[in-house]
């Protein structure tokens, strides 16, 4: 699995959904596969079970009011939030061979690898489906496997303001809190970890080996 990678700075979520279509287009005819990474616009997106009515804590027009696009995506899972200080990954990637849970198995342990890098200890949990450390969750997962190539990703929290989470019930859950990383680091500067590791551990290691 060969892969391009593109950080793309900070982007409105609609020219990230546009990059990421051109992206699956390119895997889709055999193409490289591509890690997009870039820093949102403050938007809060919905995924396939997700609904305005059950998953926002306060009315669209005050989160709107607040500068929140609010979007329906076709990504799983129900509402996240991405906004300045997040580090959002698109891996677009032929996925076929591993397999949808495969797949996530191994982006959630190349996600946990990169953060150890920077002295951030994490779990990954089945049954809510993200990174947390001891504190909260730190990573965000959302995933669609279309035509064999998945789409979407993981939102890392770096330097994000945390309480921007309580507009939402993340993923569902209205009582849950959140971590990000305990010092500054530039969201490129992760990024590039997140590459470096996911040359390492997919395209080099035993995910593509044992297959």
């Amino acid at each position: 699995m060969s892969v391009d990678a593109h950080y793309l700075g900070k982007i409105t979520y609609a020219e990230a959904l546009a990059a990421q279509e051109r992206a699956w287009l390119q895997a889709l005819a055999g193409g490289r596969g591509t890690l997009l990474g870039f820093e949102a616009q403050p938007v809060i997106t919905l995924g396939i079970r997700g609904t305005a009515q059950a998953d926002l804590r306060e009315s669209e027009n005050a989160i709107k009011e607040k500068g929140f696009e609010i979007v329906k995506v076709d990504r799983g899972g129900q509402a996240t939030i991405h906004h300045p200080g997040q580090l959002v990954i698109f891996p677009v990637v032929d996925v076929t061979v591993l397999g949808a849970k495969r797949w996530a198995r191994a982006l959630a342990e190349i996600t946990r690898r990169t953060l150890a890098a920077w002295d951030v200890d994490t779990r990954w949990d089945e049954c809510k489906p993200g990174l947390y450390t001891a504190k909260g969750k730190i990573v965000s997962m959302g995933l669609r496997v279309r035509q064999g190539v998945s789409t979407h990703g993981i939102a890392i929290n770096v330097s994000n303001d945390l309480e921007d989470f309580r507009l939402i019930r993340a993923c569902g859950d209205a009582e849950g809190t959140f971590d990000r990383f305990p010092r500054p680091v530039a969201l490129s500067e992760v990024f590039a970890g997140f590459h470096k590791r996911f040359a390492v551990d997919l395209v080099c290691d035993s995910y593509e080996k044992n297959s």
